[in-house]
């Protein structure tokens, strides 16, 4: 994640802003059945990589290297010289990512290792019915699925899509 954050600063306004906005609303604890604030910033991080263009990038593995975790190679080479050349504003990047969530198909998962959408999850528990948020170093892990509030946590991002700062833009 910090590698992602470090690429973009508009990204690591972005994901404060995000975790802030969720504590305020006490929906940030997935041991309460809402989210964690490690699944909402991969929400952000794979919303932020499909802009056009990208903010951004897919980090890959396109080396032998390998780092095996419980038996997925989970190797990325951080060190990918990126400069997103995308100018939209920081208000439009959250309105577009409020939308981009609740617009987001419940037979889909979110996934920052690559930008196929229809990757085969190889998740063991699959869990709610809030988007599916692969951990890019546990895959087999839904990092959503203790989530129990997602009618609290659509209306979160529906309020989120619709706040005051949006207006007039």
């Amino acid at each position: 994640i910090k590698d992602y954050l470090k690429l973009s600063s508009e990204a690591w306004y972005l994901a404060m802003f995000l975790k802030i906005y969720l504590k305020d609303e006490n929906l940030n604890s997935s041991f309460e059945g809402s989210i964690s604030s490690y699944a909402l910033v991969l929400m952000l991080i794979h919303y932020l990589q499909r802009t056009d263009p990208p903010v951004l990038p897919v980090f890959s593995n396109n080396s032998n290297r390998e780092k095996i975790v419980n038996g997925h190679n989970c190797y990325y080479d951080a060190d990918v010289k990126f400069v997103s050349k995308n100018k939209q504003s920081l208000t439009s990047l959250l309105k577009g990512f409020f939308d981009y969530i609740l617009d987001f198909p419940a037979d889909k998962f979110i996934s920052i290792r690559s930008l196929d959408d229809y990757l085969i999850p190889q998740m063991k528990n699959l869990g709610c019915g809030f988007p599916k948020v692969e951990d890019p170093f546990e895959i087999d892990h839904n990092t959503t699925k203790t989530v129990k509030k997602t009618p609290k946590l659509y209306n979160w991002f529906d309020k989120g899509s619709k706040l005051d700062i949006f207006k007039n833009k």
